[in-house]
Protein backbone atom coordinates (compact mmCIF):
# COMPACT_ATOMS: atom_id res chain seq x y z
CA UNK A 1 0.00 0.00 0.00
CA UNK A 2 2.85 2.44 0.68
CA UNK A 3 4.74 1.50 -2.33
CA UNK A 4 1.66 2.51 -4.33
CA UNK A 5 1.44 5.52 -2.35
CA UNK A 6 5.29 6.51 -3.63
CA UNK A 7 4.30 5.44 -6.99
CA UNK A 8 1.07 8.23 -7.23
CA UNK A 9 3.03 10.33 -6.11
CA UNK A 10 5.96 10.70 -8.33
CA UNK A 11 3.33 10.09 -10.73
CA UNK A 12 1.89 13.60 -9.52
CA UNK A 13 5.02 15.11 -9.33
CA UNK A 14 6.23 14.22 -12.64
CA UNK A 15 3.31 15.98 -14.66
CA UNK A 16 2.38 18.59 -12.25
CA UNK A 17 3.89 21.73 -12.61
CA UNK A 18 4.32 24.35 -9.72
CA UNK A 19 3.71 27.12 -12.21
CA UNK A 20 0.55 28.91 -11.57
CA UNK A 21 -1.44 30.47 -14.59
CA UNK A 22 -4.25 32.81 -14.10
CA UNK A 23 -7.30 33.10 -16.77
CA UNK A 24 -8.87 36.45 -16.15
CA UNK A 25 -12.13 37.95 -16.84
CA UNK A 26 -15.13 35.61 -18.13
CA UNK A 27 -13.16 32.97 -19.63
CA UNK A 28 -14.80 31.07 -22.95
CA UNK A 29 -16.02 27.73 -22.76
CA UNK A 30 -14.98 25.68 -25.59
CA UNK A 31 -16.32 22.86 -25.06
CA UNK A 32 -18.01 20.53 -21.84
CA UNK A 33 -18.27 17.00 -21.21
CA UNK A 34 -19.17 14.44 -18.48
CA UNK A 35 -15.71 14.61 -17.27
CA UNK A 36 -14.04 18.17 -18.11
CA UNK A 37 -14.37 21.58 -19.40
CA UNK A 38 -12.49 23.63 -21.40
CA UNK A 39 -11.60 27.11 -21.68
CA UNK A 40 -9.65 29.40 -23.91
CA UNK A 41 -6.59 30.87 -22.86
CA UNK A 42 -4.58 33.57 -25.07
CA UNK A 43 -1.86 32.69 -27.52
CA UNK A 44 -3.63 29.72 -28.68
CA UNK A 45 -4.07 27.77 -26.05
CA UNK A 46 -6.86 25.78 -23.80
CA UNK A 47 -7.18 24.78 -20.60
CA UNK A 48 -8.77 21.43 -19.57
CA UNK A 49 -10.70 21.66 -16.40
CA UNK A 50 -11.62 18.36 -14.97
CA UNK A 51 -14.56 17.74 -13.09
CA UNK A 52 -15.00 15.66 -9.85
CA UNK A 53 -11.90 13.74 -11.22
CA UNK A 54 -8.57 13.64 -9.54
CA UNK A 55 -5.00 14.81 -10.02
CA UNK A 56 -3.94 11.85 -11.32
CA UNK A 57 -6.33 11.33 -13.58
CA UNK A 58 -5.56 14.99 -15.57
CA UNK A 59 -1.78 13.55 -15.38
CA UNK A 60 -2.50 10.59 -16.34
CA UNK A 61 -4.21 12.69 -19.59
CA UNK A 62 -1.68 14.37 -20.03
CA UNK A 63 0.61 11.81 -20.08
CA UNK A 64 -1.00 9.86 -22.71
CA UNK A 65 -1.35 13.17 -24.93
CA UNK A 66 2.35 13.63 -24.56
CA UNK A 67 3.21 9.82 -25.71
CA UNK A 68 0.53 10.20 -28.68
CA UNK A 69 1.74 13.42 -29.70
CA UNK A 70 5.32 12.01 -29.20
CA UNK A 71 4.26 9.36 -31.64
CA UNK A 72 3.09 11.67 -34.28
CA UNK A 73 -0.80 10.61 -33.78
CA UNK A 74 -2.77 14.07 -34.67
CA UNK A 75 -3.75 15.34 -30.92
CA UNK A 76 -3.44 18.96 -29.73
CA UNK A 77 0.04 19.40 -28.17
CA UNK A 78 -0.01 19.05 -24.39
CA UNK A 79 2.16 21.36 -22.84
CA UNK A 80 1.36 20.51 -19.15
CA UNK A 81 -0.93 20.57 -15.83
CA UNK A 82 -0.39 23.54 -13.83
CA UNK A 83 -2.57 25.55 -11.09
CA UNK A 84 -4.85 27.15 -12.68
CA UNK A 85 -6.54 30.35 -10.91
CA UNK A 86 -9.99 30.58 -12.73
CA UNK A 87 -13.43 31.51 -11.31
CA UNK A 88 -11.71 32.93 -8.43
CA UNK A 89 -10.16 29.58 -7.40
CA UNK A 90 -7.13 27.49 -7.81
CA UNK A 91 -7.00 23.88 -9.59
CA UNK A 92 -5.45 21.67 -11.30
CA UNK A 93 -5.83 21.98 -15.78
CA UNK A 94 -4.42 20.35 -18.41
CA UNK A 95 -3.08 23.06 -21.06
CA UNK A 96 -2.62 22.31 -24.91
CA UNK A 97 -3.29 23.77 -27.96
CA UNK A 98 -6.40 25.34 -29.30
CA UNK A 99 -7.35 23.33 -32.32
CA UNK A 100 -11.33 25.34 -32.16
CA UNK A 101 -14.18 24.26 -31.29
CA UNK A 102 -15.71 22.57 -34.26
CA UNK A 103 -16.26 18.63 -33.06
CA UNK A 104 -17.06 16.12 -36.07
CA UNK A 105 -20.99 16.27 -35.56
CA UNK A 106 -21.17 19.96 -35.74
CA UNK A 107 -19.94 19.83 -39.85
CA UNK A 108 -22.49 18.99 -42.59
CA UNK A 109 -23.44 15.93 -43.86
CA UNK A 110 -20.61 16.23 -46.62
CA UNK A 111 -17.69 17.56 -44.71
CA UNK A 112 -18.68 14.87 -41.72
CA UNK A 113 -18.62 11.78 -43.95
CA UNK A 114 -14.80 12.96 -45.09
CA UNK A 115 -13.91 13.99 -41.50
CA UNK A 116 -15.37 10.75 -40.24
CA UNK A 117 -13.23 8.85 -42.90
CA UNK A 118 -9.84 10.63 -41.64
CA UNK A 119 -11.11 10.28 -37.66
CA UNK A 120 -11.06 6.18 -38.39
CA UNK A 121 -7.68 6.41 -40.65
CA UNK A 122 -6.23 7.88 -37.57
CA UNK A 123 -7.72 6.14 -34.82
CA UNK A 124 -6.01 3.02 -36.95
CA UNK A 125 -2.99 4.67 -36.63
CA UNK A 126 -3.13 5.08 -32.72
CA UNK A 127 -4.15 1.66 -32.46
CA UNK A 128 -1.00 0.66 -35.06
CA UNK A 129 1.15 2.21 -32.16
CA UNK A 130 -0.17 1.07 -29.36
CA UNK A 131 -2.91 3.41 -28.46
CA UNK A 132 -6.21 1.99 -27.37
CA UNK A 133 -8.92 4.74 -27.27
CA UNK A 134 -11.34 3.31 -24.90
CA UNK A 135 -14.00 6.14 -24.42
CA UNK A 136 -17.36 5.33 -27.20
CA UNK A 137 -18.02 9.10 -27.49
CA UNK A 138 -15.93 8.45 -30.57
CA UNK A 139 -17.72 11.53 -32.28
CA UNK A 140 -17.29 13.65 -29.90
CA UNK A 141 -13.56 13.04 -29.00
CA UNK A 142 -12.33 14.34 -32.25
CA UNK A 143 -11.76 17.73 -33.94
CA UNK A 144 -11.44 19.07 -37.43
CA UNK A 145 -9.66 22.17 -38.24
CA UNK A 146 -10.99 23.86 -41.33
CA UNK A 147 -7.89 25.73 -42.02
CA UNK A 148 -6.01 22.27 -41.96
CA UNK A 149 -8.56 20.07 -43.33
CA UNK A 150 -7.62 17.76 -40.70
CA UNK A 151 -8.90 15.87 -37.98
CA UNK A 152 -7.34 15.94 -34.78
CA UNK A 153 -8.14 12.92 -31.60
CA UNK A 154 -8.88 14.46 -28.10
CA UNK A 155 -9.80 13.33 -24.67
CA UNK A 156 -7.04 11.05 -23.63
CA UNK A 157 -7.44 10.38 -20.37
CA UNK A 158 -9.34 7.18 -21.22
CA UNK A 159 -6.73 5.58 -23.54
CA UNK A 160 -4.79 2.39 -22.93
CA UNK A 161 -1.26 2.54 -23.66
CA UNK A 162 0.88 -0.40 -24.67
CA UNK A 163 3.79 -0.80 -22.21
CA UNK A 164 5.85 -1.33 -25.25
CA UNK A 165 5.04 2.31 -26.32
CA UNK A 166 6.25 3.79 -23.23
CA UNK A 167 9.91 2.45 -23.34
Amino acid sequence: MIARFFMLLKTISNYFLEKTVKIDGEPELVGSGDFGDVYRMEDNKVCKILKNKSLIDLCREYSNQKNAFREEIKVPEPYGVYKIKIFGKTMPGLIMDDLGDLTLNKLNDDLRKKALEQFWEEFDNALKKGFFPQDHNYINNAIYVPKENQVYLIDCGFWHIDSLVLN
